[in-house]
Parts: C-alpha cells; structure tokens; sequence
C-alpha cells in the first residue's frame, strides 16, 4: 500500500493525538454501491405484505415491475448506473400508483448501499508519520 501522507495529515484535526487521530480515521466510512438482487426485492415486498397488489395489479407501473424483477437477476448498480436510475424510475412509478410509498422506495435501494473503510489499511504508525511529516513542514 502506497502511504499518501499528505492525505492523512490533512485530515488529522488540530489538537488530535495520533492515537486520536488513527481512531477516527479508521472509523470513517464511506457509502458505494452494490448489486441489487431481484429476489431480496422480492422478499422485502412479501414481507410487508405489498408483493401480491403488484403481482396482480392492473397498472402499468405494476406491469412493468413485473417485467423487471423477472428480467433481471439482480440491479448491478456496480456495473451500470443506468441500472439504478431505472430501479429508481420503477418505484417512482408503483409509488404514483399507491403500491409503495417512499419508506418502501428507501429500503430497496438500502439493498444496494454497502460501507467500505476511507482508509483502508491504516495503521497507526501513518498517523503518526504524518503528524510528523507535517509538523516539520515536509508535507
């Protein structure tokens, strides 16, 4: 791992120890896509009791959810963002027509949110150089 420490001390705050720092470092996350399978979308909606109004409902937001949970596998947002502005139209669409409302909308597309860390590999000891490096003025 290249050690950027620039980046590091740059995000250390005022008054921090290293410690302190390297703590809250290795805390921060960030929010990335992930691949949306069709059958936990499935299975949210069976859950809250809404899968069986849009398997026999009569709208073409319901035909057309229809059609796309049984074309698609799962929504690879990590390939396609388009995968995610149609999975977004759908929804939009059963919302309008009173099969879904916006907390339903909220934890399909948290299907396809993941976490991963910002600094990945971190240790204490880059804190600690960077603090160092920047107090002397080298970054």
């Amino acid at each position: 791992m290249k050690v950027n420490y620039t980046a590091i001390a740059d995000a250390v705050l005022d008054g921090e120890t290293y410690e302190q720092a390297f703590e809250r470092l290795s805390a921060l996350t960030e929010t990335v896509d992930k691949d949306i399978q069709t059958a936990d979308i499935k299975a949210y909606l069976t859950l809250v009791g809404k899968r069986l109004a849009i398997e026999e409902g009569a709208h073409d937001s319901a035909k057309i959810a229809r059609l796309s949970f049984a074309d698609f596998e799962s929504y690879r947002l990590t390939e396609n963002p388009a995968y995610k502005v149609q999975l977004t139209s759908v929804l939009d669409n059963l919302i309008t027509d009173g099969y879904l409302d916006a907390n339903d909308k909220t934890a399909i597309l948290s299907l396809g949110e993941d976490s991963k860390p910002v600094w990945p590999g971190l240790k204490a000891g880059h804190v600690q150089m960077a603090i160092m490096y920047r107090e002397s003025g080298a970054v």
